[in-house]
């Protein structure tokens, strides 16, 4: 008998450990993992020797077609980039006024049309239309949303936002019932638009000054609202982008409490702090904040604290971004999905020793189990073959080129960083070896994300 792929001789990173073993891949799927397939044939085999064996990450937040206009556009684009770094499901938060149901048949067409590797669907919860018809979602396979707590700024740029305390206590008293999940952007944007008067105000520019306009206590003062409120209807959450030592400290005491509640970071807020010199180009919400904040993340992450690493990825061209040459004006957003494996590398693996373990655990398998992604993020029989190779020996000067993405720039401009995929397979099919695209679209589907039960 002949398989289709072998992957012979690498060190496979577990949750819980590291093991040298082999891995059998035929239909699409993890086949078995053994310690000799020497005597097994295949089409197509890859030598891992010295190199890391992981499940490809799933990206838990991302956002196709906001700057460019097109989610068909983006999602050839973008998976592509994200192939490149070792991205082999990412989410994607669809975003529309109206009704989702309206968009998903077109929506699922793009990504068999278009995408290079498997993506997943959530949607973004703005108003009462979108909870009326969220009994609905889950039967699509979608299992989470999105809520924007600032809700009344971006009622402010034509996006049709109801969201409020109200709104948040009607939409975790729904979740409860379905077994949805509420992922929450946490910024309390009243406290922020009051701060930030006195900023703009004052002439200062940069990143410290966008830190300033919305600092960590709007962020912090979101996150315990919601746990209160949560708490209250006792309703498990998420919290996205988490920037600040605030973080750890409620996780913390979710973990004392007993409570479910699942922290996000990103891999800009894990490399950078609001003294770079990567300048307007680092503009988002939250902000990229001190390094205090950024080595509590690090320490969570250690800790178990922190449990899934999402990019926002949100691509833009650097004409646009940097608008009129200002913080006030420069768009918010960039891409980043590529480096979410070079940044835990470089940056957590080797500065700080951060355990491979807990690399494959914050990049697939809390997402999978978060998100009810039940084929993936485990190296183990009957689970898709979503594989990445790793040489952590070779690092690569970081151009932006190199991850033929929609956006022209890249915050990672000349970082050398190492932890760059040697092959990254996607359903059994290689389809990135080197920083080169092997594959080809046409292959990928839209992955299922199952809700818990409710209850």
């Amino acid at each position: 008998m002949t398989v289709d792929l072998v992957v012979r001789n690498g060190n496979l990173v577990l949750p819980n450990g590291v093991v040298k073993a082999d891995v059998i891949v035929e239909g699409g799927k993890i086949a078995a993992l053994t310690k000799d397939s020497s005597s097994v044939k295949a089409d197509t085999t890859i030598d891992a020797k010295d190199k890391y064996v992981l499940p490809g990450a799933i990206d838990p937040h991302v956002h196709f077609g906001i700057y460019s206009g097109s989610f068909e556009k983006d999602v050839g684009t973008e998976t592509r980039a994200m192939a490149l770094g070792g991205v082999t499901t990412p989410v994607h938060y669809l975003q529309e006024n109206g009704s989702y149901l309206k968009i998903l048949g077109s929506s699922a067409k793009a990504v068999k049309d278009k995408a290079l590797v498997d993506v997943a669907f959530q949607v973004i919860l703005m108003n009462q239309g979108h909870l009326n018809e969220m009994p609905m979602y889950p039967d699509r396979g979608i299992s989470a949303g999105k809520i924007y707590m600032n809700g009344k700024e971006y009622k402010m740029i034509g996006i049709d936002s109801d969201v409020d305390d109200a709104f948040l206590y009607r939409a975790f008293n729904l979740c409860n019932k379905l077994g949805f999940l509420p992922k929450l952007h946490c910024e309390n944007y009243e406290l922020a638009k009051a701060i930030g008067e006195s900023v703009r105000g004052s002439g200062q520019q940069g990143l410290p000054a966008w830190d300033a306009f919305r600092p960590s206590v709007c962020e912090e003062e979101a996150m315990r609202r919601a746990y209160l409120i949560a708490g209250h209807t006792g309703t498990r959450f998420y919290i996205v982008h988490n920037t600040t030592a605030a973080a750890e400290r409620l996780s913390e005491q979710a973990v004392s409490e007993n409570r479910e509640v699942w922290f996000e970071t990103c891999p800009h807020y894990l490399t950078f702090t609001k003294d770079d010199e990567i300048g307007i180009l680092g503009k988002v919400n939250p902000p990229i904040r001190s390094e205090e904040d950024r080595e509590s993340l690090w320490n969570a992450l250690k800790r178990g604290l922190i449990h899934t690493i999402g990019s926002d990825h949100a691509p833009n061209m650097l004409s646009a971004k940097k608008g009129k040459g200002d913080i006030w004006t420069a768009l918010l957003g960039f891409g980043g999905s590529s480096f979410i494996f070079p940044t835990l590398f470089t940056e957590g693996v080797e500065k700080r020793g951060l355990p491979l373990t807990t690399v494959a655990r914050v990049t697939s398998f809390n997402a999978s189990r978060t998100h009810g992604i039940s084929s993936k993020g485990l190296l183990a029989p009957g689970y898709d073959a979503d594989v990445v190779v790793i040489d952590a020996k070779r690092y690569r000067k970081v151009e932006p080129a190199m991850v033929q993405s929609y956006a022209d720039y890249t915050l990672y401009d000349g970082r050398k960083m190492t932890g760059w995929p040697a092959y990254t397979i996607s359903g059994g099919r290689v389809v990135a070896q080197d920083l080169d695209i092997v594959g080809k679209p046409g292959v990928a589907r839209v992955a299922r994300c199952d809700t818990a039960k409710a209850g």
